[in-house]
């Protein structure tokens, strides 16, 4: 073991903290406010060939009122419905040039915008956005608003039709007082969306999408004179619009305890705790994030150590400040475990909750939390555009602080901050009245049969019955293959250990263990427990993580350079010297079991736990639920031993391989791993035989019951042959047909029809025979309209409509540009480095992607449409209302229609 490891872990936390405040990395920038209001802020980064483009307009759901809630978000929709300039849908456009990253957030306080894009086509992206900003009304006629109007209705209902979707309506409109605009949930109510006129959508656009009211950020290969002339060019034009009022603070804090219950379709209850909070900008608000890290920010926070751990009363506990820029709230939550008592729950949190306002927290625990929090900063400056990197650091500052450089007052906050600071930031909101909500799983009363024979009484009887790097690589002496992707710059890197131990290779009757086995590495070993492991973890500013999907488990480290040697012995020790102590063993496999049930309320993994036995014959390693947690049964057989057997027999170095990316060369890592790893032996184990599975002879619909849904959720499986015998032609038809927003079945579903909020096509992953998953949540009273149209568009590929000469061109463009925004960061380097393992694919597998796709012609990929696409072979899956869809489905003539429970078997009384 490093004597780093061997080092008192507070000595650890005191030293590192002030070692990385010393090399703490600035984000330079330029900051200019065009002579129409724009403000532009400028960040030169030539680590890769992309920039990155946010813009944020200071408009969202506060500036509406009562009764005409919505039209910010709905306004998100239709700025994505093309301009006076670019009438095609943005998502389309942007994506032809190889964005990536590209969405839009509408929250309480603002609208944002963002995109990443090859270098080459920033002149592209900042015309389409300045065309939105300026140039948009007349592109917004009746029509287009009354889809989208559709779409956001659509998805409104979606999320209110997931577990716990329900809850944050409730607890906000409970929360806040009357009057105050932070009443009402961004994404709007039904009913407030469809009384929205042309005028009305007009007039918010002429008053908020300004240059006066907007902060545009341009971040990553552009110099700021270059970026400036740019925006000049395209945004410099429009006229500024009317100036604002803007609201004071109202910050509220409850004057008394209030409580409400309400009942959902949940699988567990749930207890809500909210508090008053400052607004965004105050430094209480910073150490009241600090303070949610410390009470439920993962295993070594105090109520999961208390409630989950050591109680057993709650599956799950988080904790959140809610900072915005008119006041704020900070949230507990604790979900009951099967069998809890709420109310001992919410004893025990009480508890918790006074001794940390009392005492504050210790050294040790804010060492800790410090340090995790300063790592996370760190690794967020991978990322040189949005989607939580550095544009998005600026963009942030300039919006809520008034100044793009507010991120480094904030680090030097929190790197100075004490115990005394956080705990007495904490009693000045926590130590007040708060409002509390229950949620409680609806109670499945139903009729316990059809009925007596009333012609007349019983008798009465006497008693009754109740971007990618180039790669390069090695073995060590042991066997184990070593993948390195050198990518210089940020000091982060990542390692994963990538071991042939995924679902497939679970024994008969205990399915679920190879995910057992990834959840209890991470309980630690018989040298580093689960305790002192998150503590070491923390000290080193590491995250370590575990997991196993269908083919192969994954230990993944996650570590500043500096920390890199001792960081990988803490890795190995965990993948290579598991406890399984018999008390966690027990623990983790309550955790699974409860899961299991869990998955029974999401639609997707409800799907992922049926398909696979409907498509793949008995004994095929695939047939096992996909989302690996194995059945209540399967996981009550696994053991203590079992585990130790699999992990003996599979993790093994010829059964694995380990992939590094980040700021290091294999020359100068292989010592460390030959150190490290070099001792480990063992040869491969058998590898699960992958017979192909036939195609199924005939379309068959089956129909899982959800009752009184106000959606339905629709899913097609089809399976397609391995990565390495489909190649590219497979990604050429999957976009084409589904896989992105601009693909058939999303622009027939969502923007003809506005059935759904999203319709795609995915590949799942997999080393054999993949799944195409075709997926839609749609309105209830459109479940059969969108299965006829999923089909018409899977003939169509495949027959009189194959991909046509545009939009093969397009794929191959977009696919072949996206690369560099796929891979800019480390984990992605990693993660696309393992799925090249797992298929069986060439390490430059990605360098020669794009001249790949280019050789492939129109005529090419209509003909691996009609070879890969037979609609035919569809196993369909409806989750719905059996009382309203059932009889529909039948007389429909789509298939056989087979209804089933939750666990895939006939369910009672199914004609």
């Amino acid at each position: 073991m490093h004597p780093l490891l061997r080092i008192a872990i507070p000595l650890i936390a005191a030293l590192l903290p002030v070692r990385i405040a010393a090399q703490a990395p600035e984000i330079p920038f330029t900051r200019t406010v065009l002579p129409n209001g724009l403000t532009l802020i400028v960040h030169e980064d030539h680590k890769t060939p992309i920039v990155g483009v946010d813009i944020w307009y200071r408009v969202g759901s506060r500036y509406e009122r009562p009764g005409h809630t919505g039209f910010a978000h709905l306004f998100e929709h239709l700025m994505y419905a093309g301009s006076e300039h670019a009438p095609e849908r943005f998502l389309t456009l942007i994506d032809r040039v190889g964005a990536t990253d590209r969405n839009g957030v509408t929250g309480w306080d603002h609208t944002y915008y963002f995109e990443n894009v090859p270098t080459g086509a920033l002149d592209y992206a900042l015309f389409l956005e300045s065309d939105r900003m300026g140039h948009l009304l007349g592109a917004v006629d009746q029509a287009r608003l009354d889809v989208q109007k559709g779409v956001v209705q659509n998805e409104i209902l979606e999320d209110e039709n997931l577990p716990y979707g329900r809850v944050d309506r409730v607890l906000w409109e409970s929360f806040w007082p009357e009057g105050h605009p932070y009443r009402w949930m961004p994404v709007g109510r039904v009913e407030d969306v469809e009384r929205a006129t042309l005028d009305e959508v007009h007039e918010w656009f002429r008053t908020y999408y300004t240059p006066n009211n907007a902060v545009l950020v341009v971040s990553g290969d552009i110099t700021p004179d270059s970026a400036r002339a740019k925006v000049e060019r395209y945004f410099g034009h429009i006229p500024p619009g009317p100036p604002l009022r803007r609201e004071a603070l109202w910050i509220h804090r409850p004057a008394t305890e209030r409580r409400q219950r309400m009942e959902d379709h949940v699988p567990a209850a749930r207890l809500y705790r909210v508090w008053g909070a400052p607004q965004w900008g105050a430094v209480d608000g910073e150490w009241l994030e600090i303070a949610a890290d410390l009470l439920a920010g993962g295993p070594r926070s105090r109520l999961h150590q208390r409630l989950v751990q050591r109680d057993g009363l709650a599956a799950g506990v988080s904790a959140w400040p809610g900072l915005l820029q008119l006041g704020g709230m900070f949230v507990l939550i604790a979900t009951a475990a099967p069998g809890a008592d709420l109310r001992d729950v919410e004893r025990a949190l009480d508890e918790e909750l006074t001794a940390f306002l009392r005492d504050g927290p210790t050294e040790e625990e804010l060492a800790r939390v410090k340090q995790a929090r300063r790592a996370s900063f760190l690794r967020s400056l991978e990322r040189t555009g949005s989607n939580g990197g550095k544009a998005d650091l600026l963009a942030l500052g300039e919006f809520y602080w008034g100044g793009a450089d507010a991120y480094r007052g904030q680090q030097a906050r929190l790197l100075a901050a004490t115990p005394a600071q956080v705990r007495d930031g904490a009693r000045r909101w926590l130590e007040a009245p708060s409002y509390n909500l229950e949620v409680h799983p609806v109670q499945p009363f139903a009729p316990s049969h059809a009925g007596v024979d009333r012609s007349r009484p019983p008798p009465v009887a006497a008693s009754a019955a109740p971007g990618f790097p180039a790669v390069r690589q090695a073995t060590l002496a042991g066997g184990l293959r070593v993948v390195v992707a050198e990518r210089p710059g940020t000091p982060v890197v990542t390692v994963e250990l990538k071991v042939d131990a995924g679902f497939a290779t679970d024994p008969p009757g205990r399915e679920g263990t190879a995910a057992l086995v990834a959840r209890a590495l991470q309980a630690g070993s018989v040298r580093l427990p689960e305790a002192r492991l998150a503590d070491t973890l923390a000290a080193l500013g590491a995250e370590l993580a575990t997991a196993a999907d269908l083919d192969q488990a994954t230990v993944s480290l996650s570590v500043l350079r500096q920390s890199l040697r001792p960081a990988l012995e803490v890795m190995a020790e965990v993948a290579l010297r598991p406890a399984f102590a018999e008390a966690e063993v027990a623990s983790l496999r309550q955790a699974q079991a409860r899961q299991v049930d869990a998955e029974a309320a999401s639609p997707r993994e409800t799907a992922l736990r049926l398909l696979p036995a409907l498509l793949f014959p008995a004994g095929h390693p695939y047939r096992a639920p996909h989302t690996g947690t194995g059945t209540a049964a399967s996981v009550e057989a696994i053991t203590r031993d079992g585990l130790a057997r699999f992990h003996a027999e599979r993790y093994r170095p010829a059964n694995a391989t380990l992939v590094v990316a980040g700021a290091v060369t294999l020359d100068a890592l292989l010592p460390e791993l030959e150190r490290v790893f070099g001792g480990w032996r063992g040869g491969a184990p058998p590898a699960p035989a992958l017979p192909e599975a036939p195609l199924p002879p005939s379309r068959t619909v089956y129909l899982a019951d959800r009752p009184g849904s106000t959606a339905s959720e629709l899913f097609g499986a089809h399976l397609l042959p391995p990565a390495r015998e489909a190649g590219p032609a497979a990604d050429l038809v999957n976009r084409v047909l589904g896989a992105v927003y601009g693909s058939r079945v999303n622009m027939n579903l969502r923007e003809r029809r506005h059935w759904t909020t999203r319709a795609r096509t995915t590949i799942l992953p997999a080393r054999g025979q993949r799944l195409l998953l075709a997926s839609a949540a749609v309105q209830a009273d459109r479940t059969l309209d969108a299965l006829r149209e999923f089909d018409a568009e899977l003939r169509g590929i495949a027959g009189d409509r194959p991909p046509g000469e545009a939009e093969v061109d397009e794929a191959r463009a977009a696919l072949a540009l996206a690369l560099p925004g796929r891979f800019e960061t480390t984990g992605a380097i990693a993660e696309g480095i393992g799925e090249l393992v797992r298929a069986g694919l060439p390490l430059d597998h990605y360098r020669t992607y794009a001249d790949r796709l280019r050789a492939f012609t129109t005529a090419d990929v209509a003909r691996a449409a009609r070879e890969l696409i037979r609609a035919d072979a569809v196993v369909w899956l409806v989750i719905g209302d059996r009382a309203t869809l059932e009889g529909p489905l039948r007389e429909m003539g789509f298939g056989e229609v087979r209804v089933i429970d939750a666990q895939g078997r006939p369910a009672a009384d199914a004609r």
